[in-house]
C-alpha cells in the first residue's frame, strides 16, 4: 500500500519475472523452469495457489512473459522457446 508504507502481499519461490493478468486479479510468477499463476485472495494477505489456477514446468529457464489482452493466454519465452499456456481459471 503505497499510501501506507505497509507490504499487503508476499509471494515465496523467489519469482524473478512477474505480469499481472489483465484482470487484475491474477498474476504469472517465472521462477527458474517453473511458471505458476496465483490469485489474488478477497481482502488483503498473501497470494495463494489456488486449484483454479495452475503451475507449469518448462525444460528451460524463462526469461519473459505477459498475458494476451483478453487473458485467455501467457505467452512464455524460455531461452529459444515460445510457448502460449491457455491460462489457469
Amino acid at each position: 500500500d503505497v499510501s501506507s508504507g505497509m507490504v499487503v502481499a508476499t509471494i515465496e519461490n523467489h519469482p524473478f519475472r512477474l505480469c499481472w493478468s489483465p484482470c487484475g486479479r491474477r498474476i504469472a510468477a517465472g521462477s527458474g523452469k517453473t511458471v505458476r499463476v496465483w490469485e489474488w485472495p478477497m481482502g488483503r494477505g498473501n497470494f495463494q495457489v489456488t486449484q483454479s489456477m495452475g503451475i507449469l514446468e518448462l525444460k528451460k529457464h524463462v526469461d519473459v512473459l505477459d498475458w494476451s489482452p483478453d487473458g485467455n493466454w501467457i505467452a512464455i519465452g524460455a531461452g529459444n522457446e515460445l510457448r502460449l499456456w491457455a491460462a489457469p481459471r
